[in-house]
């Protein structure tokens, strides 16, 4: 899956995790609650910091998935 930095592309997604003990702490408002983790490779010239927000964005016709980090 593709890493987006501002809107360009600038890495990939290369492990994702399910963490279920990370589920006792969620509240589910609708149904289940699933949490992962992923692992993500970015290009070395990307700073990216803990204000930046990291969401999961659905994108063109077909519902492509990828990884939006926004400064």
């Amino acid at each position: 899956t593709r890493v987006t930095f501002g809107g360009k592309p600038v890495g990939e997604v290369v492990e994702i995790r399910e963490l279920p003990d990370a589920i006792d702490n969620r509240i589910a408002t609708n149904g289940y609650v699933y949490v992962y983790e992923l692992t993500l490779r970015v290009d070395t010239t990307v700073n990216v910091y803990e204000s930046d927000d990291i969401s999961a964005k659905t994108s063109g016709l077909l519902g492509e998935k990828s990884i939006a980090i926004t400064p």
